[in-house]
């Protein structure tokens, strides 16, 4: 991890933004149940991670979250 003039950089800057990705696509796809207590803390991590961290490469972090939900649902679905 590499702090430059304020902006996290690197692996952290990654997970970072895959967790907001995360949790974005956790409120838009659960909506109607828990997203709606999700999307409030998705909005506000992600406000937080789009000031503390570069915006490239790191924010393709952002669509492995969301990729890793898809990826939860396919393999919960295949099972059921």
């Amino acid at each position: 991890m590499r702090v430059e003039s304020g902006h996290i950089e690197g692996l952290a800057g990654y997970l970072l933004w895959g967790l907001a990705g995360l949790l974005l696509a956790l409120s838009v796809i659960a909506i109607l149940s828990i997203g709606i207590f999700i999307l409030p803390v998705a909005i506000v991590i992600t406000v937080l991670v789009s000031r503390v961290v570069r915006a490239r490469p790191e924010s393709l972090g952002a669509a492995a979250g969301v990729g890793l939900v898809a990826v939860y649902l396919l393999v919960w679905m295949s099972t059921a």
